[in-house]
């Protein structure tokens, strides 16, 4: 089957600007829209439009912003310790709706050792009873939040090593 190629004309579309979180409805005129049916409206890299309402010569969309995943390791240098005692990246700024994916792998095994994620109020390493927490420390795990407020978030692992060996950083969402 060969490829079909169609043409369609867009003379002007309201607003020119809205919410970087999405959200805002966007009015496409012009022509050759025809139903709309297996058209898709990307905003750049990072916003799709959903469309809500079509017609031969205008259309209505809704944008939404793509949301990222963030990967944070424990593939980061310790001063003392080397490779794999510390985060990979220690600050991320995100953007409302990113997710933040930690993952750790530590190669070495015995009593009480691992890493587990946890918020703080960044005046301490405690969970902050309030925020996110991934349980009990593990030697291998991932956990992952999506931040969709404004703010920054301090987070910290429990002592690794059960003594003084603490995991922490930060997410800036902006």
């Amino acid at each position: 089957i060969s490829k079909i190629s169609y043409t369609f004309l867009v003379t002007s579309m309201q607003p020119a600007s809205g919410s970087i979180m999405g959200g805002t409805t966007l009015a496409f005129a012009g022509q050759g829209f025809g139903n709309c049916s297996g058209m898709e409206v990307e905003m750049g890299p990072d916003y799709v439009c959903a469309i809500t309402s079509c017609s031969n010569d205008q259309f209505d969309c809704l944008t939404e912003r793509k949301a990222r995943e963030h990967v944070i390791t424990n593939g980061g240098r310790h001063p003392e310790l080397g490779m794999g005692y510390a985060w990979d990246r220690t600050e991320l700024e995100v953007q409302p709706g990113d997710t933040v994916r930690w993952q750790w792998n530590l190669l070495v095994s015995g009593d009480n050792i691992g890493i587990n994620i946890h918020q703080t109020s960044g005046g301490s390493n405690e969970w902050d009873r309030k925020g996110f927490t991934s349980g009990a420390k593990k030697l291998s795990g991932e956990f992952q939040h999506t931040f969709d407020i404004l703010g920054t978030y301090h987070y910290a692992s429990v002592p690794v090593d059960n003594k003084d060996l603490i995991l922490k950083g930060r997410v800036v969402v902006s």
